[in-house]
């Protein structure tokens, strides 16, 4: 059986900073946690990416579905783990999850200084309060969320009052294929931010993948986790040429497509051209004969010009 490595464990996170990479090796590592499951292990890693490198105590915002996504469980996992890690006293919920106006939103939870001590967080005894509209990143900078504004809040609960379908996520349509392909508009939303924060274009990854992602036939988690792994591949990658070659080579594979389909649906048919004269179609060539005798044959690039007279009626076809 093989027995991941380090730098294995550590791939996925290299966008991190170091003292994260180290509390999400310690999950694998540090013998405290052989209790967790694998499930859980990965539960908790998501959790430790929004812990702030400065002050593992600092409290941090997570979200049932989004957790679910980036640790590749179900959401009831999700609740598993985070019900134990509360229960082993390593966590700590600091919000009911409903806003002032009765609306979900992240809930928000705190790492405890013991569970700090063991990933190796370090943690201030003096912190300063955090408002309901900001939280600590990974890199110590300061995040304002407007969407916790009391009169923003009351905006988005007058909005979905009038119309409880609308979706507040607006992405553009080169986006619009992943959403197709099972990821939810948050995940794409993160896709984007990633690609962005590493100089790349997320419609430029999706299309360098979409071969790729056709041919496994990836749904949800998966394209997620495909796209992903593009965009933390710590490897210098110029997604906007691949991209464009891509996009030229999808052209030439449709050009192709679409000749085959030509020589198929003409095959083995005569079409009339003119006073005595006829064309004999067969599979990729045509013979062209004048008064019942043979005068030249035509192949290759040049059939083009045959099926378009086909389909524009200047060959007629010969029944009988």
């Amino acid at each position: 059986m093989y027995a991941p490595t380090i730098e294995d464990i550590i791939k996925p996170y290299q966008q991190y900073p170091k003292t994260i990479q180290l509390a999400i090796l310690l999950v694998d590592t540090n013998p405290r946690f052989l209790g967790l499951t694998r499930s859980m292990k990965a539960v908790l890693k998501a959790l430790l990416t929004r812990a702030c490198k400065n002050n593992g105590a600092t409290p941090i915002k997570a979200r049932l579905d989004i957790v679910a996504m980036q640790a590749d469980v179900s959401a009831k996992t999700v609740q598993r783990t985070i019900a134990t890690l509360r229960s082993a006293g390593w966590l700590k919920q600091v919000s009911d999850g409903r806003s002032a106006w009765g609306l979900f939103t992240y809930r928000c939870y705190r790492f405890s200084a013991d569970l700090c001590a063991i990933v190796g967080l370090p943690t201030r005894e003096k912190t300063a309060p955090v408002s309901d509209g900001e939280t600590k990143m990974s890199d110590g900078a300061v995040y304002v969320d407007l969407t916790f504004r009391k009169d923003q809040q009351e905006i988005l609960f007058q909005n979905r009052i009038q119309n409880p379908e609308a979706n507040p996520i607006t992405l553009p349509p080169e986006l619009q294929p992943i959403i197709e392909l099972g990821v939810k508009d948050t995940g794409v939303c993160k896709l984007r931010g990633m690609a962005h924060a590493k100089g790349h274009k997320l419609s430029d990854i999706y299309l360098v993948a979409k071969k790729r992602l056709t041919e496994l036939k990836a749904s949800g988690n998966r394209v997620y986790r495909y796209l992903a792994a593009m965009i933390a591949n710590p490897k210098a990658t110029d997604y906007t040429t691949r991209a464009r070659q891509a996009e030229r080579n999808s052209i030439d594979t449709e050009a192709v497509e679409q000749i085959r389909d030509r020589r198929a649906l003409y095959a083995n048919k005569r079409f009339a051209a003119g006073p005595g004269k006829i064309v004999k179609i067969f599979d990729g060539i045509a013979e062209v004969s004048q008064d019942g005798a043979w005068a030249y044959n035509i192949a290759g690039r040049d059939m083009n010009a045959v099926y378009d007279a086909v389909e524009k009626g200047t060959l007629r076809a010969i029944t009988g």
